[in-house]
């Protein structure tokens, strides 16, 4: 099979296309035809070599964190999928190998893609879904009724946020461009932030929760409107 193959860390001249074994899947594990895949920034951070103190790749690596098709084979045993099931993946994070014909991962990875999202809009899903799911209840334990900043709410992750918080129950101020503001308070903020033409420093306080998607003095400025 094809598969986008990365041969050491660098820049766009290490990866290329070339024909690797098709995977057979284990015990647990199923096999996915890929119809498409997600491009994050995490891919070319990889590439480059930036994650390598903690995430150190063996070449050739198949590239590729998140991927939607339709699985193939089932690995030996009682399996909770099967084969033509639509789905979509957050592949593992030492196998990845979405950017190929065939990948295969671990059946707690995979879910199945509903009919309301098309295969190309839920490859894209995986990644910032699951970030914005870990921000929010995994570490900041946001709960019904508390208030939270959203920065860079317009993004990915930030739509995701948005829309996690709003059925969590929480009320939601965004910062974020002008031309996002419709999208992110139709998504559930019940106030917008333009922030070139604003500060949002200037404008709250007394929030329990900030989830900064922008960094740098955006951060440094959060902590003032942090509930003490």
């Amino acid at each position: 099979m094809q598969a986008l193959v990365l041969n050491g860390y660098g820049g766009s001249e290490r990866v290329s296309i070339a024909e690797v074994p098709q995977p057979e899947p284990l015990a647990g594990e199923v096999r996915i035809r890929v119809s498409h895949a997600g491009l994050n920034p995490i891919d070319y951070k990889m590439r480059r070599g930036d994650m390598r103190l903690i995430r150190k790749l063996r070449f050739p690596q198949v590239m590729g964190q998140e991927c939607a098709g339709v699985v193939d084979a089932v690995g030996p045993g009682p399996c909770a999928f099967a084969p033509g099931d639509e789905v979509f993946v957050r592949l593992d994070k030492d196998r990845m190998g979405g950017f190929a014909e065939y990948v295969c991962d671990r059946v707690e990875n995979v879910a199945l893609r509903p009919k309301s999202i098309a295969p190309e809009v839920a490859a894209g899903v995986p990644l910032v879904a699951l970030t914005a799911w870990q921000c929010l209840f995994e570490k900041a334990k946001l709960e019904r009724g508390q208030s939270i900043l959203i920065h860079g709410a317009g993004g990915a992750v930030g739509r995701m946020a948005v829309q996690f918080a709003r059925r969590a129950g929480a009320v939601i101020a965004a910062t974020g461009g002008e031309w996002a503001e419709p999208m992110v308070c139709k998504m559930g903020a019940s106030r917008y932030i333009d922030y070139r033409k604003q500060r949002f420093d200037e404008l709250l306080d007394k929030y329990d929760v900030v989830l900064d998607l922008v960094g740098a003095d955006t951060l440094d400025r959060s902590f003032s409107v942090v509930d003490e």
